[in-house]
C-alpha cells in the first residue's frame, strides 16, 4: 500500500441530499485557502484532477453504462460494476493524489454499494464488502474520514421533484420513493455500526460546508 501524505474524505447520501455540492465546495476551500492539490470523485464517474481534468476515462465509461436505465441487470451486476470503477479510480488516481500530498474528495465509495445493492437490492453485504476488499484496498476502504449527509425522506422528495422536468433520470434516481427510504435507513444503520459523521442535510449548503470545514481543517 503506498504511504498516504494527503488526505482522503468521502461524502455518502442518497440522491437528492447534497454530495456533489458538498464536495465541491470543500474542494475549492482547500484549494483556495490551502493552497492544496486536491482530487475530486463522484464514484462511480472518473476522477478529476486539479483543473477539473478527466483523470480515468475507463471510470466515466462505466459510469454510462451503470447511469443507463435502460439496461436491465443483477444486483451483482452492479456490484460488480461499481468495483470495477473504483479499482481504476484507486490505482490511477487516488493512490497517486495521496502519495504526493494531496487531498482526494469523493462523493460515495463503497457504502453506497452497500446502502444501494445491499439494504436497497438485497445483496449480502458481508459478500459486498469481501469483493470491494478485494479489488481495492485497505487505503480506499478506510477514508481519514467519512460522513454521511442525513434528510428526511419528505424533503429529499421535494428536491428530487425539481427534477422531473428533467429526462435523464438515471437507474436509481427512477426507482420508487420506497427503495429510497430502505436506502436511507441503510445509511443511517451504516453510520450507527461504522461511527461514520452525520450530518443534517437540511440548512443551506454554505452551512453545510461550513460545518464539515470547521471539522476537517481541524483535523
Amino acid at each position: 500500500m503506498t504511504e498516504r501524505l494527503g488526505r482522503y474524505y468521502v461524502v455518502e447520501g442518497g440522491d437528492g441530499v447534497g454530495k456533489s455540492t458538498l464536495v465541491h465546495g470543500l474542494a475549492d476551500r482547500a484549494r483556495t485557502l490551502l493552497n492544496l492539490e486536491v482530487i475530486t470523485i463522484e464514484e462511480p464517474d472518473g476522477a478529476l484532477d486539479n483543473d477539473g481534468n478527466s483523470i480515468v476515462p475507463i471510470s466515466v465509461e462505466l459510469r454510462k453504462i451503470i447511469k443507463a436505465k435502460e439496461y436491465t441487470r443483477d444486483p451483482l451486476t452492479n456490484v460488480l460494476l461499481f468495483n470495477a470503477s473504483r479499482r481504476e479510480n484507486l490505482q490511477q488516481a487516488i493512490r497517486p493524489a495521496l502519495a504526493r500530498g494531496a487531498w482526494v474528495l469523493s462523493a460515495r465509495n463503497f457504502n453506497s454499494t452497500f446502502a444501494y445493492q445491499g439494504y436497497g437490492q438485497g445483496w449480502d453485504i458481508s459478500e459486498i464488502e469481501r469483493m470491494v476488499a478485494e479489488t481495492t484496498g485497505q487505503d480506499y476502504m478506510q477514508p481519514d474520514e467519512t460522513f454521511v449527509l442525513d434528510l428526511p425522506e419528505s424533503e429529499r422528495q421535494l428536491r428530487i421533484a425539481k427534477r422531473e422536468g428533467r429526462t435523464d433520470l438515471d437507474t436509481f434516481e427512477s426507482l420508487p420513493n420506497s427503495f429510497h427510504e430502505v436506502v436511507a435507513h441503510g445509511y443511517r444503520e451504516l453510520a450507527s455500526e461504522r461511527g461514520y459523521t452525520v450530518v443534517d442535510a437540511n440548512p443551506s449548503a454554505d452551512k453545510i460546508i461550513d460545518t464539515v470545514w470547521d471539522r476537517i481543517s481541524r483535523s
